[in-house]
């Protein structure tokens, strides 16, 4: 193992990326077969619940290693390489902001609001809290959903 790589956090941070282009890239391939500004919300939510319920080994993985005080250049490597993986999912969102069908936030914004209360719950259920997938997977879309379809304020 340690012909292939450095040290510990040289293969920690192999796996780490590994991990997420598996994530991001399954997210991305649902969300490409959505047509409107709702089904993509939701789909973005869903699937993300759906990868980390089927895959949890991979998922806790992640959770921890995102934990861990990683050097400032592992950091920047990951963050630049999360920050690739986002940007067909992002895209996706392009067409419906323009159209007034979501708000006109910055990726990271949608993130926080639409994924950010997935990925607590998935780290707490994860981590054997008594959450109910069946629960998340019908009410963490509905409620992002209903995050950014609200009628008021949309600017930042």
């Amino acid at each position: 193992m340690y012909h292939q790589f450095a040290d510990l956090r040289a293969l920690t941070l192999a796996l780490l990326i590994r991990t997420c282009e598996r994530l991001f890239g399954s997210i991305a391939a649902a969300v490409a077969k959505t047509d409107n500004a709702e089904a993509l919300v939701k789909t973005l939510v869903s699937s993300h619940l759906d990868w980390v319920l089927e895959h949890p080994d991979e998922a806790r993985f992640m959770y921890q290693a995102l934990t861990l005080e990683l050097s400032p250049a592992a950091a920047e490597t990951v963050q630049a390489r999360k920050a690739e993986l986002l940007q067909p999912i992002a895209l996706r969102f392009v067409p419906h902001i323009a159209a007034g069908a979501l708000p006109a936030w910055p990726p990271i914004l949608f993130d926080v609001v639409l994924v950010g209360p997935s990925h607590e719950a998935c780290r707490r259920y994860l981590a054997g809290a008594p959450l109910d997938p069946g629960w998340m997977r019908s009410e963490l879309p509905r409620l992002a959903w209903q995050a950014v379809s609200q009628p008021g304020d949309r600017a930042r």
